[in-house]
């Protein structure tokens, strides 16, 4: 199965969608983790089969999508405004979400906001954003407007060769599937004039939050979904480690958990059960 590059804009943002799929297929949007791209969902897509029309997206400041401008962060809640900004673009009234990590995350918001335009929820190794006490705000402000500063300007590691990037990635996410990270790195990187290959997302990514929802407001977006979601939780992942998680999985209404192998990244490899599971869930 062959993937298409669609353009959009979304509030004057330039945005790429890998699109997957026959015109008439069962409707989905992807939406990748933190510094990924919608590359990550290549080998998960092709095992999900031609049922359904894909469209992977790259969040604004990541892969080939446009940055914010100097002056403007990246707020979570934006990334909400962003999605329902994709459905409208694409004219698709009703579709379902498949979010990994980070985009899962945003999944969950925007089910909660866009109850009747979402299907069905499909979330890897995500269960809401991360979260703040609200007595520690000032401080999450602060933290982020100087590291904002600091990474003004600077300059990002360079690398030799394509091959170094993805044992880089490699050695941050231990066992993630090598494959999966080279499709990432070749979405996401640029040459030099003289040779030298470098991670092409927005700097301003790597700084903390200036804001984020408290423990209970994440409960009540979770409260607020009303379509059926499916948590696919590996063994290794971030979701099976988070303290307090019970009060989230008894916040969904319609909850499947699905427990299986593997760390964070469990989508990369395409993994027959992974996608068995989803594609019958999404179907």
């Amino acid at each position: 199965m062959q993937s298409e590059e669609k353009r959009i804009e979304v509030s004057g943002i330039e945005l790429a969608l890998k699109m997957w799929g026959p015109a008439g297929g069962r409707r989905v949007v992807a939406l990748h983790g933190w510094l990924d791209n919608a590359a990550s969902f290549d080998a998960m897509i092709r095992g999900l089969g031609e049922e359904f029309r894909v469209a992977a997206l790259d969040f604004p400041g990541h892969g080939l999508s446009g940055w914010r401008s100097e002056a403007d962060a990246y707020y979570f809640a934006d990334w909400v405004h962003v999605v329902v900004g994709v459905f409208d673009a694409l004219e698709w009234q009703h579709c379902s979400l498949v979010g990994h990590s980070m985009g899962g995350a945003v999944a969950s918001l925007v089910g909660a906001v866009a109850p009747k335009r979402v299907e069905r929820l499909v979330f890897l190794d995500a269960l809401g954003p991360m979260t703040t006490p609200q007595q520690e705000a000032p401080k999450q402000l602060r933290r982020a407007l100087r590291q904002e500063k600091a990474l003004m300007g600077r300059t990002p590691p360079r690398y030799p060769s394509r091959d170094r990037m993805v044992e880089a990635l490699s050695t941050v996410r231990g066992g993630s599937d090598t494959e999966g990270l080279r499709r990432m790195v070749q979405r996401g990187s640029r040459q030099t004039d003289d040779g030298q290959w470098y991670f092409d997302y927005d700097p301003k990514l790597k700084a903390p939050s200036r804001v984020r929802f408290s423990e209970q407001q994440v409960v009540a977006f979770l409260e607020a979904i009303e379509a059926p979601v499916l948590l696919v939780r590996p063994e290794q992942g971030l979701v099976a480690a988070r303290e307090g998680a019970d009060a989230r999985l008894g916040a969904v209404s319609d909850l499947e958990v699905v427990d299986v192998k593997g760390g964070h990244d469990v989508h990369l490899s395409g993994g027959r059960e992974v996608c068995e599971r989803v594609g019958r869930f999404l179907s």
